[in-house]
């Protein structure tokens, strides 16, 4: 047997009739969320962002999803998070090591470009900080050997104006 539903296609935003076999019982976002371990309202963007299968039912306005999508999102998801793991570069490392902290936080993957966001700010003050003492080492520098230059122009003008004195006898 077949439901037919009426849902609003969210990238369309156009109605269209939605074939849904007794089968494949369609779930809530409260629902996925206990099966998942998310929150319903990130189950929500995943399935706004086309990353987790899902409708928006129209006469109701709300999402659903099946129990077979959300297993099938968490069987890929925990794949990509062992593959972000197991990278060999230094930036793979630290960015597979920020998002296993997040996932296993269950913080939700706006946090996690949040994170990712707010290091690239801690890396761009580190190096304006150290252009800035490198600036400032290179200026100082400079005056010394400017004083020194100074010095010894004046040393060699006293040695040359001494030895041009006549001496007296």
């Amino acid at each position: 047997m077949v439901d037919i539903i009426m849902y609003l296609d969210y990238r369309d935003g156009i109605h269209k009739p939605f074939l849904m076999p007794k089968a494949e019982r369609s779930i809530t976002l409260k629902e996925a969320a206990e099966i998942s371990g998310y929150a319903p309202d990130y189950i929500g963007q995943l399935i706004r962002k086309g990353k987790l299968e899902g409708k928006q039912i129209y006469h109701s306005v709300a999402w659903v999803t099946t129990e077979e999508a959300v297993r099938a999102y968490l069987t890929k998801n925990r794949e990509q998070e062992r593959d972000a793991t197991r990278g060999s570069s230094r930036k793979g490392v630290v960015w597979g090591f920020f998002k296993s902290l997040c996932i296993s936080l269950r913080m939700e993957e706006g946090f996690f470009r949040f994170l990712k966001n707010i290091l690239r700010v801690v890396a761009f003050l580190l190096a304006l900080i150290l252009l800035t003492l490198f600036y400032i080492f290179s200026v100082s520098l400079e005056k010394k050997l400017q004083k020194r230059a100074i010095e010894r122009a004046r040393h060699q003008e006293q040695n040359i104006q001494q030895s041009e004195l006549p001496t007296a006898l």
